[in-house]
């Protein structure tokens, strides 16, 4: 190949160093965001950096320093609302920590599947990795595998005896159920997301026991796909069959369908059913009318997440994380309506 053609050298730490007029080793500092280094100073690094464009090579670094300052999420769910906004939390999370993110997705949740998501994931030296695993042949697959590096699951602790981060089910059930029983309603259907999902699971057990607990008839529940047409669908036969006066649908979407279907039959939301879904999409306070929901912390699953892999890598012991929910009241939800009313 002529020499004009030749593929342009990369810059090095040694070119940042002299254009910024300093050593290596304070260049070094710099990238490793070390302290005893001038503002001054710093800036002028960084825009040596900049200028060259130079890109750390993390393979030597993790050579050097037995971490390579990346963490690997390997995403074993379905395309759906919960498991999107969990990696983007991890993603943001490890960001704000300092680390790069390699991102995996297992195409289907075979063993085989998933180890090879784990092995192109190791082969990049990863020094940690988070899997989100909503559905139950997930956790299987994944508590069977022999992984080298820390891990953690965001998954129900009472379902995968390891380092797990989780929303709390039980608060949530016991947010829903309470305000309901504040506003008088006593026939409380749940509408459950897929029942081979882990959270649709944990929370429809979690929903028994507080509608136990606070000693109301115990109704059928329903059973829908996450979709809000399965939503739609569920909520005409919800009406047909019990005629409760609130459903709590176990997500937004869903009770986006139950809305529509309630609308369809001719209630009236609050006036005659209560309505509140799960998770506060960002199009929940428009729906019609604005929906009462409880409020999942994507975010600070995320910051959990992260903190939690991060104390593992660094040799500390940590427990399960529980992410306490947030009753969100908007106008979905009022009073039960009197007897013959």
């Amino acid at each position: 190949m002529p020499p004009d053609h030749a593929r342009p050298r990369k810059p090095s730490m040694q070119d940042v160093a002299q254009l910024a007029d300093v050593s290596v080793q304070t260049v070094s500092r710099v990238l490793n965001d070390k302290p005893n280094v001038s503002e001054q100073t710093r800036e002028r690094v960084q825009r040596a950096i900049q200028e060259l464009d130079y890109h750390r090579n993390t393979a030597a670094v993790a050579l050097v320093t037995q971490f390579s300052k990346v963490l690997g999420v390997v995403d074993c769910g379905m395309d759906r609302t919960g498991p999107y906004e969990t990696i983007r939390a991890v993603h943001r999370a490890a960001h704000e920590a300092g680390y790069f993110v390699s991102f995996a997705h297992s195409p289907s949740l075979t063993a085989a599947s998933v180890r090879s998501v784990l092995d192109s994931l190791l082969e990049q030296a990863v020094d940690g990795i988070v899997f989100v695993a909503p559905h139950y042949e997930a956790l299987s697959v994944i508590h069977d595998l022999k992984v080298s590096v820390p891990t953690v699951v965001v998954a129900p602790s009472t379902r995968f005896p390891h380092h797990t981060v989780e929303l709390d089910n039980q608060a949530t059930a016991r947010l829903a159920v309470d305000h309901l029983v504040s506003l008088s309603h006593r026939r409380l259907v749940h509408l459950a997301g897929p029942l081979d999902w882990v959270d649709a699971n944990v929370r429809m057990e979690a929903w028994y026991h507080r509608v136990q607990r606070a000693s109301l008839p115990v109704l059928p529940t329903f059973v829908g796909d996450w979709t809000a047409r399965s939503g739609y669908e569920r909520g005409r036969q919800i009406m047909r069959e019990v005629a409760p006066t609130a459903i709590f649908a176990a997500n937004d979407q869903m009770a986006l369908g139950v809305l529509r279907a309630l609308a369809v039959d001719g209630y009236r939301v609050p006036q005659d059913v209560s309505v509140i879904g799960f998770g506060d999409v960002d199009d929940a306070e428009f729906y019609s009318p604005p929906l009462t929901t409880i409020r999942e912390d994507f975010d600070e699953v995320g910051r959990q997440s992260i903190a939690m892999l991060l104390d593992l890598v660094r040799g500390d012991e940590r427990t399960s994380v529980l992410v306490e929910p947030e009753l969100v009241v908007r106008r979905s939800t009022g009073p039960a309506p009197m007897p013959g009313a």
